[in-house]
């Protein structure tokens, strides 16, 4: 049901490949060829789809190799579904690496563990990046999400629990406080309960919805947003959709565990309640302990 391609750092699971109309498929990626080219800036990185059709996925309209909104927006790692950290992401540099550590595929759990830990290096000293920047009299700076970060760890678990579940751990560490920005985007608009820490979406065309619940020891603050940093650049016969931006932000923190259930449920169906006490949660048949106290080592055990 999975498969991973080792040499270049992905990682595809799939539901169902013989009802591709009820398929939910996850890919993740994080490689150890960086960022540079044709490839974005998107270490530990995922996109999820139900039937073919996008539940979250990398956002931003290709328009030009190289434009500002490519620059900001389309390659940048604010673009995907990822971390930034001081609001800063991953260089365009192949220097800006990841890699996964290891993978395994049953007929219940696909599973992955990407390190990128390596790729928040600062900026790119790739001539047709510095070029393209220049160009465009834009910088590598904070503003626009490049710069020096005190990122030590950044080790992302995910799995694929069959057939409609995906499970997201993230370990990450810095070498002093820091803002923890975790995103998602999605083509339609999130509903957030700040209450319950939950943001679901809904496709009325496909009739299928996602929510996501996220879990930590620490504050979370959620937000959204349907602007780019830089839009595309738009003409007379070409009209771009909006696309939806979550930031769950951490503020304040050197050691973060964050813990995401997500869940696709279709006809209108409610996804299944989680039940939490301390650290195991449970959602359905399915047992979830994970260890969301950065101070204690990392821990998780998914039945």
């Amino acid at each position: 049901k999975a498969v991973w391609f080792r040499d270049c750092g992905e990682m595809v699971a799939n539901s169902n490949l013989r009802d591709l109309k009820k398929n939910v498929s996850l890919s993740f990626r994080s490689s150890p060829f960086g960022s540079g080219n044709h490839t974005h800036s998107n270490q530990n990185a995922f996109n999820l789809h139900y039937g073919g059709e996008a539940v979250y996925h990398a956002v931003g309209h290709y328009m030009n190799f190289s434009d500002p909104h490519n620059l900001l927006s389309y390659r940048n790692t604010r673009a995907h579904n990822t971390l930034l950290i001081n609001g800063i992401g991953q260089p365009f540099t192949p220097d800006a690496y990841g890699y996964i550590v290891r993978m395994f595929n049953g007929d219940n759990i696909s599973y992955a563990l990407g390190d990128a830990s390596a790729a928040y290096c600062g900026i790119s000293d790739i001539r047709l990046w510095k070029n393209s920047f220049k160009k465009y009299h834009l910088t590598q700076t904070p503003e626009n999400g490049f710069g020096e970060t005190p990122l030590k760890k950044y080790r992302r678990h995910i799995f694929l629990l069959h057939p409609n579940k995906v499970v997201i751990y993230d370990e990450l560490e810095a070498k002093e406080t820091a803002r923890w920005d975790w995103l998602l985007h999605s083509p339609t608009k999130f509903s957030i309960d700040n209450n319950l820490q939950t943001v679901t979406t809904c496709n009325t065309e496909k009739v299928f919805t996602a929510t996501t619940s996220l879990f930590s020891n620490e504050q979370i603050t959620l937000s959204q947003t349907d602007r780019f940093t830089v839009p595309p650049a738009s003409s007379s016969d070409t009209t771009y959709p909006n696309q939806w931006h979550l930031t769950a932000c951490i503020d304040g923190k050197e050691k973060v565990r964050i813990l995401a259930i997500i869940q696709i449920k279709t006809d209108n169906d409610t996804p299944t309640p989680i039940h939490q006490m301390g650290n195991i949660l449970t959602c359905g048949h399915w047992t979830i302990e994970a260890e969301l106290d950065a101070s204690s080592p990392a821990m998780l055990n998914v039945t």
